[in-house]
């Protein structure tokens, strides 16, 4: 595993799907974590201010938010619904194309089967056990862009070492292709295009997806095309 070319990363935005307004990153091999604020440079919406409690007035003096910019070198990103995270940045006019989600949202649906919850939260007091007053601490803090950073850490460790426990594969390729799965079964679950339509978008797409489709993204193609497709 080359592990020199993956961070763990972290967003807030000004509102939901919007302009990042604080993003923390760290290398995967550890290090200090690198965490900045932005000037969205529009109102920060209350709902959105509610959760992170970054003000206007605490930004009024940061960058503007073009001034975002990942680290150079990077090939994998790991975050907790690490696509939000990546279609937020391209609001800043960074090419997201070229780095390749871990997400730990999909690797704790994969792993730990039928939670009632899979916020970040509710994962980090779950994997801590007897040891939740040690995590408390850094919950309370959440949805601060540094904070959910070193949650989503504990949570990645924990989630590989099961994953390693049961024999599979863990490497950063694997991890990727296994979001990726996921990314596309949420996307069939979703779609309400008639099946001529999803026949050509999904049948076009697959065909360009360098790994293969799990069982029940078979399933679901199969159930929205009507026919086998694959």
């Amino acid at each position: 595993m080359n592990t020199s070319k993956a961070i763990y990363i972290d967003t807030e935005t000004h509102k939901l799907h919007g302009r990042v307004i604080e993003l923390a990153y760290q290398d995967f091999n550890g290090g200090d974590i690198s965490c900045s604020r932005f000037n969205p440079e529009v109102k920060i919406d209350l709902q959105a201010m509610m959760i992170h409690h970054i003000t206007d007035f605490d930004v009024k003096d940061a960058p503007s938010y073009s001034m975002v910019a990942m680290p150079a070198g990077v090939e994998y990103v790991i975050g907790h619904n690490v696509k939000y995270d990546l279609d937020c940045l391209a609001h800043s006019q960074i090419d997201c194309s070229i780095y390749k989600p871990i997400c730990t949202y999909a690797l704790a649906r994969h792993v730990l089967k039928e939670l009632p919850s899979y916020k970040l939260g509710y994962l980090s007091y779950y994997i801590a056990g007897d040891n939740q007053q040690d995590i408390k601490v850094l919950v309370k803090e959440s949805h601060c862009a540094s904070t959910d950073l070193q949650l989503t850490q504990k949570l990645f460790i924990h989630l590989i070492s099961i994953m390693e426990s049961q024999g599979c594969d863990t490497s950063f390729i694997s991890l990727h292709e296994l979001t990726q799965q996921f990314y596309l079964a949420q996307q069939l679950k979703h779609a309400h295009k008639p099946s001529n339509r999803l026949h050509k978008h999904f049948k076009s797409f697959v065909t360009l997806l360098a790994f293969p489709l799990s069982h029940e993204i078979r399933c679901h193609l199969n159930r929205l095309f009507r026919k086998q497709v694959i």
